[in-house]
């Protein structure tokens, strides 16, 4: 977590009209605050708190959202819903492969332990605050540097204000920017252009899949020129997670479509068993037989073909 713009201002929780643009409404945008504020407390890490007041043995008076924001609990669940995704359980939040979807939070309500833990998307939401703040720099400088307060007739305010918001955000909502670059020359020439960093692929392989059979796969689609889009791996690992949780191998699945040299991944045909097969054919045969030789002295022969002589 390396943007505190929101945690800072917990105490108060003031409105930051900015942030609407991204929240989509004010209560939302005071609960990103409110958020971030305990997610600075635990260092980026998740952390259950509980909606409102409960019996709940880990609860304590004045420990939930709707106590702290004074939101009723549609207010709040219709705030969370703008900025994250809700798990209705421990299982669902753990068999999704891309958990936030998009989302600046999702959270899971452990239905065992009574308690709702929370998550944040720590990538998407840091670019997309530094994007939306920047730090205004005053444009006269003395000459060694500092800003003339006499000059310019202002204070230095250490909180974040926007620059020219609406073109930046365009510009960069999913990109971290750098500082705003002064018209000074020498604040000029001594800043550099940040690039924006690539986001980094991230692939969920659920516990179902042995890691190096997947790399097996991805191997052979290399080798055969094919290839294999984050879009299509993600799918292709949920399908496998699916067939698992049907009774099927997953792991096998891979094998046999490497053995068969296929593009794709299927779930494994069930083999039916043939005895009942056998019999029937069997026992057409012997009536077969019976029909032409009933009655006959050939009965040795029907005896020796039902019991195989």
């Amino acid at each position: 977590m390396e943007n505190k713009t929101l945690a800072i201002s917990r105490g108060c929780i003031p409105y930051i009209k900015e942030l609407r643009n991204i929240a989509g409404s004010v209560t939302a945008s005071i609960l990103m605050q409110q958020l971030d504020y305990w997610f600075d407390k635990t260092n980026g890490n998740q952390f259950y708190k509980f909606k409102a007041s409960c019996e709940n043995e880990y609860y304590k008076s004045g420990d939930s959202f709707t106590e702290e924001l004074g939101f009723s609990i549609e207010e709040f669940t219709n705030a969370f819903a703008k900025i994250g995704l809700s798990y209705k359980s421990k299982t669902e939040f753990e068999n999704t492969i891309d958990k936030f979807q998009g989302m600046f939070y999702c959270s899971y309500f452990d239905r065992k332990e009574g308690l709702t833990f929370y998550f944040r998307n720590h990538e998407l939401l840091d670019n997309t605050l530094n994007a939306l703040f920047t730090v205004k720099r005053e444009s006269r400088f003395t000459e060694n540097g500092k800003v003339d307060l006499q000059k310019t007739g202002k204070s230095i305010s250490p909180i974040y204000i926007t620059e020219d918001y609406n073109s930046r955000l365009q510009q960069n909502i999913n990109t971290a920017s750098g500082l705003s670059q002064n018209e000074n020359p020498t604040v000029k020439d001594s800043l550099t252009t940040q690039k924006p960093k690539k986001e980094e692929q991230v692939e969920v392989i659920p516990n179902c899949i042995d890691i190096s059979k997947w790399e097996e796969w991805k191997n052979y689609k290399k080798e055969k020129k094919q290839k294999l889009t984050k879009s299509t791996a993600d799918k292709q690992l949920q399908n496998l997670n699916k067939w698992h949780l049907e009774g099927q191998d997953p792991n096998e699945i891979i094998d046999t479509s490497i053995s068969n040299g296929w593009a794709g991944l299927f779930p494994l045909k069930q083999q039916k068993s043939t005895n009942n097969n056998n019999y029937a054919k069997q026992s057409k045969d012997y009536f077969a037989i019976d029909k032409k030789y009933a009655g006959t002295k050939n009965d040795d022969f029907l005896n020796g073909y039902i019991n195989g002589k």
